[in-house]
């Protein structure tokens, strides 16, 4: 995709909505610049309007220093065969194909391992609330955008000055700048990372920069998958049916992304943030309410993959690294009912898998080639 010498692009009205709308015309017709494309949303109109292509892009030549050159093709071209010798006619023989394809053979994750994993309604209060917090948008674009204003923070800073800062480059891309957002942001994010989630106290506020890894990727191989065996474990672990999954047995590679792994007094843990709206009340997010949701959800199996990713890379980096000392537990954060003055009596859920289930998960169920 990287020309070694020279690189053709041709633009023009080519689709029923027109070029217009394209990522090609948001570079060549800069109606907007970099820096208000980085705090608003992008102006569709303003590009619609454009009414001289050409002259613009003849402009955008003249002013590279002969890097670009800017031609008009013909309304009408005229194909010219290139002269030459005429090829003889060949008889192509097919070969046959001999070979074995392994169509279990896969990159999967969390997401594509539950993506027929019904969601459970969360059946919690809807009653009207004065919580900001509780009406702040819902969806997918609201929690894309609580994740990166979270990834971004120093736990150890000001919060309310960066979740300003961060809230301008961030919410026009989400459809939600306001000023009344704005201030429900700097107010959610000093809550949340104030909130104690254990009984010692300890909160986010108390990590440094160095302490934590934010959206730690990992890849790990696999050399067989048995979903059936997969759905026992879990049903087992919680004592419910909870939610099958449906997919095929595979092999291949597990991957993911982990929001966030930290130290805290020599052990480690991962946190996952979750945005779901469980109810308009606290009381819909109490740990017992939590981890009804985790399991309807199927997070517990998210966990315990983030767990056992975790788990290995620390065997691989710590010296003398042992499981019970080292691997702190995993939090799961549901930030609508991150409170300070509750810690964590809402919105806290946490768990720490037993060094056996890491043993059954990497030696039975994954069949991973390395032992734990």
């Amino acid at each position: 995709t990287r020309a070694k010498s020279k690189c053709y692009l041709v633009t023009g009205q080519v689709s029923r909505s027109g070029s217009s709308y394209s990522a090609l015309s948001f570079l060549c017709h800069p109606a907007q610049s970099a820096q208000d494309l980085d705090l608003k949303r992008a102006d569709i109109s303003a590009y619609a309007k454009k009414n001289d292509v050409a002259l613009e892009l003849q402009q955008l030549a003249e002013n590279s220093d002969t890097v670009i050159d800017f031609k008009l093709l013909a309304e009408n071209p005229v194909m010219i065969k290139a002269e030459g010798e005429t090829k003889k006619e060949t008889t192509i023989n097919i070969a046959k194909f001999s070979g074995n394809l392994n169509f279990d053979w896969q990159i999967s994750s969390f997401s594509r391992m539950t993506r027929d994993v019904h969601q459970v309604a969360h059946g919690g209060q809807l009653q009207s609330t004065d919580d900001d917090i509780f009406n702040f948008k819902r969806g997918g674009d609201a929690g894309t955008f609580l994740h990166h204003i979270l990834e971004l923070l120093d736990f150890s800073g000001d919060i309310e000055l960066q979740s300003q800062v961060l809230f301008k480059r961030f919410a026009a891309r989400y459809h939600l700048e306001s000023e009344q957002n704005e201030a429900v942001i700097a107010k959610w994010m000093t809550e949340i990372v104030n909130t104690p989630l254990n009984k010692d106290g300890f909160a986010l506020a108390q990590l440094k920069p160095k302490q934590r890894l934010d959206e730690l990727e990992f890849d790990f191989s696999l050399q067989s998958v048995d979903v059936a065996a997969i759905n026992h474990f879990l049903s087992k672990r919680t004592g419910q049916t909870g939610s099958q999954l449906s997919i095929s047995n595979f092999k291949g590679m597990m991957t993911g992304f982990i929001d966030l792994v930290f130290e805290h007094k020599g052990q480690y843990y991962i946190a996952d943030y979750k945005s779901n709206f469980l109810g308009t009340q606290l009381s819909d997010y109490t740990p017992d309410k939590l981890q009804q949701a985790v399991i309807d959800r199927r997070y517990d199996l998210q966990y315990l993959l983030y767990s056992l990713a975790l788990h290995r890379y620390l065997r691989y980096r710590l010296p003398n690294y042992d499981y019970k000392l080292h691997f702190g537990g995993v939090y799961y954060l549901f930030l609508r009912a991150m409170r300070q003055k509750t810690g964590d009596q809402f919105g806290v859920f946490y768990d720490k898998p037993s060094l056996e289930e890491m043993n059954e998960l990497d030696e039975q169920l994954f069949k991973t080639a390395e032992k734990s």
